[in-house]
């Protein structure tokens, strides 16, 4: 069964933001990440912090931390993935505003002030922020290189999403106005391993009447080498498919496809060039070639395929119902193909 702890002397009085962030077997990173958070200029928030069911010390850093750190709300279940533990964690938030932090992750003093600074300002429905790349065992970080600051219009910013560039699907580096998510029964897609930002954010934008953008770097993004070599396993490139895939098929649900069709096709160009790239590491990791270039046709036409004026699918709101491209076993990359 589940358990949650809340520290004591917890004030009952709604915060202005909450911070939701999932843990999963990351003692080595834990202790930074909360410390950045308690390190946090702005002070009307909470966090609320649900261990995923780890196996190392995440749990008891903590309850730990809660001791002395009021602001901290934890909870603990049996693991059920990060979609899950983010969509357990939105009815939970008290603050007019949300955001989403990765436990490996760490923010700059200032994120929580600026971020709600520009969306009081503006009155927008999303603010979102720059981010490094940040390497913790260097210590080294690199700002993201494509920025932009101003206001949109929640289409305009969705145009933006869609081509990737200077606004990205990420879930973290971004301020929600809380109320986006409850009216329009918003949630990550619980069935998803992968990619589970870019099947939900463009619902998010869609929704939102104005999005803030700070070309300001204040989320620190960490890369770690075991992560980047799992990040282009099979089952992954499926996801990422997968994702694209149900952001068409949202927009058509929407009656929205038409206004957006130019837009969703350079994702769909994106999500291309990236499955390239995917491939290309996997084939030279195995030493093989064999079924590469029948991989990548596989992959590029699907993606062809959901920009069609029709499509076989329908939009059912699960974005496993979508078939994969690639067998998930690392073991067998080729495609499959039917016996004669």
């Amino acid at each position: 069964m589940p358990f949650s702890s809340c520290p004591a002397g917890e004030s009952q009085t709604a915060p202005k933001i909450t911070i939701c962030m999932a843990v999963y077997n990351i003692e080595k990173y834990l202790p930074a990440c909360l410390e950045s958070v308690a390190a946090q200029t702005f002070r009307d928030f909470e966090l609320i912090a649900v261990d995923d069911g780890s196996t190392d010390r995440s749990w008891e850093i903590l309850t730990e931390f809660a001791k002395t750190h009021p602001f901290l709300r934890v909870i603990r279940q049996e693991n059920q993935g990060l979609s899950a533990v983010r969509n357990r964690m939105i009815p939970l938030a008290r603050g007019e505003y949300l955001c989403f932090l990765d436990g490996d992750d760490c923010l700059l003093p200032n994120y929580l002030e600026e971020l709600y600074r520009e969306a009081v300002r503006t009155g927008a429905d999303i603010t979102c922020c720059g981010f490094f790349y940040w390497f913790p065992k260097s210590g080294r970080r690199f700002l993201h290189p494509f920025r932009r600051q101003g206001v949109l219009s929640g289409s305009d910013a969705l145009h933006l999403l869609l081509h990737d560039w200077y606004l990205q699907s990420f879930a973290w580096n971004k301020l929600f106005r809380r109320s986006l998510w409850i009216e329009h029964g918003l949630q990550f897609p619980p069935s998803q391993r992968f990619f589970e930002d870019i099947s939900l954010m463009p619902q998010v934008f869609f929704f939102a009447e104005k999005v803030a953008l700070l070309r300001e770097g204040l989320y620190l993004y960490a890369q770690h080498s075991a992560g980047l070599t799992k990040s282009t396993r099979p089952e992954k490139i499926n996801d990422f498919i997968r994702a694209t895939v149900f952001v068409r098929l949202f927009l058509e649900s929407q009656g929205a496809y038409g206004r957006f069709r130019k837009s969703y096709a350079a994702l769909c160009r994106k999500t291309n060039l990236s499955c390239l790239s995917f491939l290309l590491i996997n084939h030279w990791k195995q030493r093989q070639w064999k079924g590469f270039l029948s991989s990548l046709h596989l992959c590029s036409r699907r993606l062809r395929e959901s920009q069609q004026a029709r499509l076989p699918l329908v939009w059912t709101g699960n974005p496993q119902e979508i078939p994969d491209v690639l067998p998930a076993s690392p073991a067998d990359f080729s495609p499959r193909r039917s016996s004669s």
